[in-house]
């Protein structure tokens, strides 16, 4: 079949292989897949809202990436910003935009409600595959299939998006993915 739409995203590594030492750890029940190295750590969501369906924590992440080289991130995630005070806000850092994954124009994969502690599952996020050639996965949350494929090379990350379509598959920025949101104050911190 031929796909009429793709971006390609290459984050150049230059030093020793990226391979060298790498773990592959997945979980395909929560939906997160991860690659490690001494160099490398790449998390991949690809999974269910979570909840049995309720999505009550979820984001539009299918597909998304995280991804730290040499101890730098290259491509986050903003992390919540809050949670009942401001639902403009929350969907924002809810949403694909502040995301490193597949989008097309201005759509949701998955559609916020006026519920925030809920949210449809119509991605249906898959992993295709995930071993020592890389990760291949898809969500249905356009209505059609997007694809994203995912490649660690000894020194480099290859990331491509599919899709097949009449919208547009938005070409992203790893340097920043999403200029509306920006990292959640705390995030990733403890609080004792």
């Amino acid at each position: 079949k031929q796909i009429s739409q793709y971006q390609h995203y290459e984050i150049p590594a230059p030093g020793p292989d990226l391979k060298s030492e790498w773990r592959l750890s997945g979980f395909p029940d929560f939906g997160l897949y991860l690659v490690s190295s001494p160099r490398l750590f790449l998390a991949i969501r690809c999974g269910s809202v979570g909840q049995n369906g309720n999505g009550g924590h979820a984001h539009n992440d299918a597909l998304a990436i995280e991804v730290q080289i040499d101890g730098v991130d290259r491509i986050i995630d903003p992390g919540s910003y809050l949670y009942t005070p401001a639902p403009g806000i929350r969907n924002s850092y809810r949403s694909v935009k502040a995301h490193f994954a597949p989008r097309l124009e201005d759509r949701e994969p998955n559609p916020f409600g006026s519920n925030l502690f809920q949210l449809e599952d119509r991605a249906r996020a898959e992993c295709l595959y995930f071993g020592d050639k890389g990760f291949i996965g898809t969500h249905r949350g356009y209505g059609r299939p997007v694809y994203r494929r995912i490649q660690v090379l000894k020194d480099r990350l290859v990331i491509e998006d599919y899709f097949d379509g009449p919208e547009t598959l938005v070409r992203l920025e790893p340097a920043d993915p999403s200029p509306e949101v920006r990292i959640s104050v705390g995030y990733g911190q403890q609080w004792f």
